[in-house]
């Protein structure tokens, strides 16, 4: 037997669960850490909507030759939280006389498809549906046990 199987025949945890005290004390503690953290319904929707209609046009900027480089100097609070990562690549192309410093900045946006998807989720746009096919081809029988006596027709 693995530690990990110990473990759970030592841990009662989803039997407990379903102990009215127990589940009372969960929620309890779930509902203060929700209010000392200042989380609500509200909140994480807001946050989710952040990430859902972030739009890459936020972080770049066109030059006139229609060149894109990325531009975060007017990043708004919103606009951060949408960035999961900002790499910034310093370097230098050529050699000699036609050496030049090159700035590489990529940046990567937090996963729009998946918060859109927690969105419409949440707003009961999308519902899953569970296709069953049965085909039968038999006959049904039904036994009905009556009490003695009541068997033959009156």
């Amino acid at each position: 037997m693995t530690w990990q199987r110990a473990a759970e025949k030592r841990t009662p945890l989803p039997h407990n669960l379903r102990k009215p005290q127990i589940a009372a004390a969960i929620a309890e503690a779930q509902a203060e850490r929700a209010d000392r953290l200042k989380i609500d319904a509200d909140t994480v929707l807001q946050e989710i909507a952040k990430l859902a209609y972030v739009n890459m046009r936020d972080f770049i900027r066109l030059t006139p030759d229609g060149d894109a480089y990325v531009n975060l100097s007017n990043l708004t609070r919103e606009q951060a939280a949408a960035l999961a990562e900002v790499t910034i690549e310093d370097f230098v192309d050529g050699r000699g006389e036609d050496a030049r410093n090159v700035r590489r900045v990529k940046i990567k946006l937090a996963d729009k498809k998946g918060s859109l998807e927690l969105l419409g989720k949440h707003l009961g746009l999308f519902t899953e549906r569970i296709e069953a096919k049965h085909s039968f081809d038999g006959v049904i029988g039904i036994r009905v046990n009556l009490p003695k006596g009541e068997d033959e027709p009156a």
